[in-house]
């Protein structure tokens, strides 16, 4: 197995940062939770970091903050308008 280099540590956290620099949210999650998943979206990290830390300290367990690294969209719906003839009923 390689030997991990403080050169290698230093580019896997510069690309970290820049995940969560262009991630749109964040998420707050209790691990061993049996409630809903996350549905709050927090627009930054500080925010995020702010809202685990409260949750920790309230509820106690272990919080983790998940942030969009990845987004996928259906494209391919296709409409057609049947009446053109400006009344919408």
């Amino acid at each position: 197995m390689p030997a991990i280099t403080s050169l290698a540590i230093s580019n896997q956290l510069d690309k970290t940062k820049m995940t969560y620099e262009k991630s749109k949210f964040f998420m707050v999650w209790k691990e061993g939770s049996n409630c809903n998943s996350p549905s709050y979206k927090h627009p930054d990290y500080e925010l995020a970091k702010q809202e685990c830390m409260r949750l920790t300290r309230l509820h106690g367990g272990t919080f983790h903050i998940l942030a969009q690294v990845a987004s996928a969209t259906k494209t391919d719906v296709q409409f057609e308008e049947l009446y053109s003839d400006g009344i919408p009923f």
